[in-house]
């Protein structure tokens, strides 16, 4: 997860400063990293960009054997964090996959 504005990149655990007033996120995703290591039959992955507003964007994923690159627009007003979140479905029940620690805004 990234935080951007057209000029640098915030990475996790990063302050945003208040002075940018718009931003995106940029999502990667590499499925190639556990590719072998568990299989998880039907899926159904779900990209969610969370933050303390509540879920900001949520989007359907196709599993691959490669990296995905997912970007968002992100509404600044009143927020204090973002970080993503991967959810699918594991022995029948949809949950928590995975989640990236937050990028922070002032």
């Amino acid at each position: 997860l990234e935080a951007t504005e057209g000029g640098p990149a915030y990475g996790l655990g990063s302050i945003v400063p208040a002075d940018e007033a718009s931003t995106s996120a940029r999502i990667t995703i590499d499925f190639a990293v556990r590719s072998g290591l568990w299989d998880l039959p039907n899926p159904d992955y779900r990209i969610l960009l969370t933050s303390n507003n509540g879920v900001l964007e949520e989007r359907p994923l196709e599993a691959s054997d490669g990296t995905q690159d997912l970007h968002f627009a992100v509404p600044r007003e009143g927020l204090l964090w973002i970080r993503a979140e991967l959810r699918g479905i594991v022995r029948g029940v949809r949950t928590m996959v995975a989640f990236t620690n937050a990028i922070y805004f002032e």
